[in-house]
C-alpha cells in the first residue's frame, strides 16, 4: 500500500535529462498517462519552454492560450484554469506552450507566477507532471526544479555520460531537490548498469505519434 507521505513526496514531480535526445518528454507523457488511466487526476506542464513538444505530441489547439505567453505578460489576468487544455484523455489535463523570440525563459521560470500556478494545481490535481528542458545546455532545469517535490533524470544509453549523470546528480542535491529516480531507456539486458556516450548532440526529438494512439473517452 502506498503511504500518504510518499503521495506528498511526488505530487509534482519535474522530468529532465542531463542532454537532448534521452526520452524525457515522452517518459513524462507516458507516466501522465498511465497516472490518468489509474485514476489519478494528473496535469502535465510543458515546462520545456525553449523547444516545447507537447501541443505536437497532443495534437492541441494551436489557438490555445501558451503558458510563455502567460508568464511573459505580467499585466494577463487570465485565470490559472484558462491555461489547461482539459480532457486529452479521461483525467488528463495538459498546458502547453509555444517559443517566443527575445524571451529569456530562465528569467520568467523564476518569477512567482509559476510558483502561484503550481500551487493552484496541487489544490486541484493528483499528480503534477513538469516537463523541462535538458540539464545541460540550459539552467532552466534547475530553476524549475526549486518549485517541485522531487525529479526523474532520464537517461539513453549510448547517449547519456556517466560523468555527466554524476554532475546532475549533483545539482539536485545541490539546491536541495531529491532526486526521485532515473529511467534508462534504449539499455540491452546484456549491457544493464552501463552507460557510453557520443561526444556530438543536439535537439533531436523524433515523436511521430499523438494522443489519439491512447484514445480519449
Amino acid at each position: 500500500m502506498i503511504s500518504d507521505k510518499f503521495i506528498d513526496q511526488t505530487k509534482v514531480l519535474l522530468f529532465c535529462s542531463v542532454m537532448p535526445g534521452e526520452g524525457k518528454t515522452i517518459s513524462a507523457c507516458n507516466l501522465a498517462i498511465s497516472s490518468a488511466l489509474n485514476g489519478s487526476r494528473t496535469l502535465l506542464i510543458d515546462g520545456d519552454l525553449r523547444r516545447p513538444q507537447l501541443a505536437n505530441i497532443f495534437d492541441t489547439d494551436e489557438s490555445h492560450p501558451s503558458l510563455l505567453e502567460w508568464l511573459s505578460n505580467d499585466k494577463n489576468t487570465m485565470m490559472h484554469e484558462e491555461l489547461v487544455s482539459q480532457g486529452i484523455i479521461s483525467n488528463l489535463d495538459l498546458i502547453t506552450s509555444r517559443p517566443l523570440k527575445e524571451i529569456n525563459p530562465a528569467e520568467l521560470l523564476g518569477r512567482g507566477r509559476l510558483a502561484e500556478l503550481i500551487e493552484w494545481a496541487r489544490e486541484h490535481y493528483d499528480r503534477i507532471i513538469i516537463d523541462s528542458p535538458p540539464l545541460g545546455p540550459v539552467g532552466d532545469a534547475q530553476v524549475l526544479a526549486n518549485l517541485v517535490d522531487s525529479v526523474v533524470i532520464v537517461s539513453r544509453q549510448g547517449v547519456t555520460r556517466r560523468r555527466a549523470l554524476k554532475f546532475a546528480l549533483h545539482r539536485f542535491d545541490e539546491i536541495g531537490t531529491p532526486v526521485f529516480g532515473c529511467i534508462a531507456n534504449d539499455v540491452k539486458h546484456s549491457l544493464s548498469g552501463m552507460f557510453g556516450g557520443a561526444d556530438g548532440y543536439g535537439y533531436a526529438y523524433g515523436y511521430s505519434g499523438s494522443y489519439k494512439s491512447y484514445g480519449r473517452d
